[in-house]
């Protein structure tokens, strides 16, 4: 296939990754192995490629390697770019202005003085403020997996 040099693959580490083509962006899975790194195309029309080949030692480039789709070859390239992962934002993301710490700890909560400094504390505590609301909270209307015993109408264990 024609004009591979210019297609950009971006890879993270959690396994996911994109592959920029013309304009158009391919999301998909990546592992690397003994035999080389492999790359599989998982939405759009092009689902289903897998490219294959090695990251050079700078990890910036994936050399030779081959086009496949199925068990059949659809093309070679010779290079291809390899983005490191974009930076994580850091905790400067945080708005400054938070609310003051909680009050009285909890019970569950054993207090160690001095273990966090209180800009750290204040930044967990705000997490903890933003988390979302836990989900099922109550049991009320919701359908459980059967795990034996004979379910009610209402597909109730």
């Amino acid at each position: 296939r024609k004009g591979l040099e210019d297609e950009i693959l971006s890879l993270r580490e959690d396994g996911s990754g994109s592959l920029t083509r013309g304009g158009a962006v391919l999301t998909g899975r990546w592992q690397e192995d003994k035999s080389g790194l492999r790359f599989s195309v998982q939405q759009g029309p092009s689902a289903g490629e897998y490219y294959m080949g090695r990251l050079d030692k700078e990890r910036t480039t994936l050399s030779k390697g081959v086009v496949g789709r199925g068990l059949k070859i659809v093309g070679k390239f010779s290079g291809m770019a390899a983005l490191p992962p974009p930076p994580v934002p850091g905790l400067t993301a945080v708005p400054k202005v938070m609310p003051p710490p909680l009050a009285s700890l909890p019970s569950s909560v054993q207090y160690v003085p001095e273990f966090i400094s209180a800009e750290d504390e204040a930044v967990l505590l705000e997490h903890v403020r933003l988390a979302p609301a836990e989900r099922w909270t109550g049991g009320s209307g919701r359908r459980n997996l059967n795990y034996g015993g004979k379910p009610s109408e209402r597909q109730m264990v």
